[in-house]
C-alpha cells in the first residue's frame, strides 16, 4: 500500500499568520482605547467645575483643592450663594475668576437679611469689585457680604470699591451692626488673606461696625482673623463701637487671635460715649484677644457719611489699637505692633480720652515691642501737638519719634518678629503686607 502525502492547502500559512495580525490589531485597538480613555478623563477632570484631590492652577495662586468645591463666576452666581438660607457646613465654594458687581442690585430683603453662612468661601486670589450691598430697613440687625458667619471660613478674597450703604429709614434707626464681610460672626470661624481697597462701612447699633466684622460672638467661638491688607477703608457708626477689624467683641468669647494686620482708613463712632480703635472698638469683659503683626494707620474722622455728622471726629475713647477694654485676667495682649495717624478727639475738653494703644482701659492687659511715631493729639488748649495732653488717660505704646516716622535702620529692626512670606519694606524701610 502507497503511503498517502499528506495534503495541505496553500492558504494554510497565510491563513494562520491572517490571524496572529487579527490578534495583534486587536490588542493594539485595546492599548490605543485604554490610553483614549485616560487622556479623556485626565481632560475631563481639569475642565469640570468639581476638583476631587487634584492641586489645580487658577489663577494668580496654586490652589490645592483636596475636596469638592462648587466654581463660582458670575455677579449672580456670587450672590444666590451669599444669601442662600440653607447653607451647611459641607458647603464648600470658590472664585472662578475676578467678579464685577457694576450695575448689579444687591439689597437686604426679608429673605437674605439673616442668612447664615456654615461653609467655605476660598476666594483663590480674586477680587469682587464695584459691589454696593444696600437696605433701607430700619429692623435688619445685620449687614455684610454675609450677615451672619456660623463656623465658616472665608479666605483669599480681594475687595475693591465694595460698600455698605443704607437708606434714610436704615440710618434713622439704631439696630443693624455691619462688616464687609460680615455683620456678625460666631463659634469657630477663620477669616484669612483678605485685602480691601477703597471700601466702606456704615452701621447704627451699638454692637458695632468694623472692617471685616460688625462684632463677634458666642462662648464657644475661636475665631481667627489674619492676613488683613486695607488701604482707604472707611468706618462710619451712629453708635458707639467702630474698629478697623471688628467693631465689638461681645462677653465671654474664650479664643480670638488677630495677626498680620496692615491697616489704613478713617475709623469713626458717633455717640457720645463712643469707641473707636484702630483695630477693635469695644472688648467687653471676659473674652480673650491677642493682637500680633500690626501695622495702623488711623484717623478717628468721618469722611464718609454725610448726612449725619460729615468730617467731625469722633467723641471719646479713641485708641490707636482697641477704643475700649473691659476684659479681665489679662484677656488683652499686644504685641509686634506700630501705629502712625491722629488720635483727636471732637473737642478740646475731650482730648484726655485716647492711646496709643487702648484708648479707654478698665481691664488687664499685657503689652510688648509695640510702638509709636508721629501722631496727633488735640489737647485742652484746642491745638494739635505730636505730644499727648499730659493727663491723657489711655494706654500709650512706646513713641519712636514724635513728629517724623522712624528711620529705615529702626523699621530694619523692628522687622525681624514679623514673617518674611508676609511682610516687605517699602523704600522707606517702613512695613507693608504683601498682597
Amino acid at each position: 500500500m502507497k503511503n498517502r502525502e499528506a495534503t495541505v492547502s496553500p492558504f494554510s500559512n497565510k491563513s494562520r499568520e491572517g490571524e496572529n495580525m487579527t490578534i495583534r490589531n486587536l490588542y493594539s485597538k485595546v492599548i490605543i482605547l485604554l490610553l483614549f480613555v485616560l487622556v479623556l478623563a485626565s481632560s475631563t477632570t481639569v475642565a469640570y467645575s468639581y476638583f476631587d484631590t487634584l492641586e489645580q492652577e487658577t489663577g494668580p495662586i496654586s490652589v490645592n483643592i483636596g475636596e469638592w468645591m462648587i466654581g463660582i463666576s458670575t455677579a449672580q452666581e456670587f450672590y444666590d450663594f451669599a444669601t442662600k438660607t440653607d447653607s451647611v457646613s459641607e458647603d464648600k465654594y470658590y472664585l472662578e475668576n475676578d467678579i464685577d458687581f457694576s450695575g448689579f442690585t444687591w439689597q437686604l430683603n426679608a429673605s437674605n437679611n439673616n442668612v447664615s453662612f456654615k461653609g467655605t468661601l476660598d476666594g483663590n486670589n480674586y477680587t469682587l469689585s464695584n459691589l454696593t450691598i444696600y437696605t433701607d430697613s430700619s429692623v435688619y440687625a445685620n449687614i455684610g457680604i454675609f450677615p451672619i458667619i456660623n463656623g465658616g471660613t472665608v479666605k483669599n478674597l480681594g475687595l475693591d470699591n465694595v460698600e455698605i450703604s443704607l437708606g434714610s429709614n436704615a440710618l434713622a434707626a439704631t439696630v443693624l451692626a455691619g462688616g464687609l464681610i460680615a455683620g456678625q460672626i460666631l463659634n469657630t470661624v477663620t477669616i484669612s488673606n483678605i485685602t480691601i481697597n477703597d471700601s466702606s462701612v456704615r452701621a447704627t447699633r451699638g454692637t458695632g461696625a468694623g472692617g471685616i466684622v460688625g462684632y463677634i460672638r458666642g462662648s464657644s467661638s475661636d475665631i481667627t482673623i489674619t492676613n488683613i491688607l486695607a488701604t482707604n477703608l472707611k468706618v462710619w457708626n451712629k453708635s458707639s463701637n467702630a474698629g478697623g477689624i471688628v467693631g465689638q467683641i461681645n462677653q465671654n468669647v474664650p479664643s480670638i487671635n488677630f495677626s498680620n494686620i496692615d491697616i489704613q482708613g478713617d475709623i469713626f463712632s458717633e455717640a457720645a460715649g463712643a469707641y473707636a480703635g484702630g483695630i477693635v472698638g469695644k472688648l467687653e469683659a471676659n473674652s480673650f484677644l491677642t493682637i500680633s503683626n500690626a501695622v495702623v494707620e488711623m484717623n478717628p474722622q468721618n469722611t464718609l457719611e454725610t448726612s449725619i455728622g460729615y468730617l467731625d471726629y469722633a467723641n471719646k475713647f479713641i485708641g490707636g489699637l482697641v477704643g475700649y477694654n473691659l476684659g479681665n485676667s489679662t484677656s488683652l495682649i499686644i504685641s509686634d505692633t506700630f501705629f502712625t495717624g491722629n488720635l483727636r478727639t471732637d473737642i478740646k475738653t475731650r482730648s484726655i480720652y485716647v492711646g496709643t494703644a487702648i484708648g479707654r482701659n478698665l481691664g488687664t492687659y499685657t503689652m510688648t515691642n509695640s510702638f509709636y511715631s508721629m501722631v496727633q493729639f488735640l489737647q485742652t488748649d484746642g491745638n494739635l501737638y505730636y505730644t499727648p495732653d499730659t493727663n491723657a488717660e489711655g494706654v500709650f505704646s512706646t513713641v519712636v519719634n514724635t513728629s517724623s516716622m522712624p528711620s529705615a535702620s529702626w523699621w530694619n529692626n523692628f522687622y525681624t518678629d514679623f514673617d518674611n512670606n508676609l511682610w516687605t519694606q517699602d523704600g522707606t524701610g517702613r512695613l507693608t503686607l504683601i498682597r
